[in-house]
């Protein structure tokens, strides 16, 4: 810390030096960027952009049942407020087509559901991001693999 360039330098023993010292043998790092309270996970570019990639669209997932949801809460509240007019169609076939529409909707809905709760969550990114990495304890000697 008392360098003259005002880069804080690691010391043996925490994490900064830890990760220098378990990466620096394998790769060639250009920048660090360390902000860490907690437990931290270094991973290359690479692995990171393959696991959001792999994630994304079932992540997604988990507010697709609001379009459903928007199209059969409307559908509903027409069936029951509304007096279908001959107008084009009979009243009667206006009814079927507004009750075909919230069947369709109400299915649609409970598959969004379902997808919605099988979806991937963080902890599973983040559980793929860690696994087979090796786990290094600040202020411990040697380290273990995850």
């Amino acid at each position: 810390m008392g360098n003259p360039g005002g880069t804080p330098q690691p010391v043996e023993g925490d994490a900064v030096y830890l990760i220098a010292k378990a990466l620096g043998q394998q790769l060639t790092v250009k920048q660090w960027h360390v902000n860490v309270t907690e437990r931290g996970i270094v991973t290359t570019e690479a692995k990171l952009r393959a696991c959001l990639s792999n994630h994304l669209g079932r992540m997604e997932t988990r507010r697709a049942w609001l379009a459903p949801l928007g199209l059969l809460v409307p559908i509903v509240i027409t069936l029951l407020t509304s007096k279908f007019e001959d107008y084009l169609l009979s009243p009667a076939t206006w009814q079927a087509i507004f009750i075909l529409g919230g069947v369709g909707s109400f299915i649609w809905l409970i598959i969004a559901i379902v997808q919605s709760i099988r979806s991937t969550t963080r902890d599973d990114i983040v559980g793929e991001i860690t696994k087979g990495s090796q786990v290094f304890d600040v202020g411990a000697a040697g380290s273990e693999t995850k």
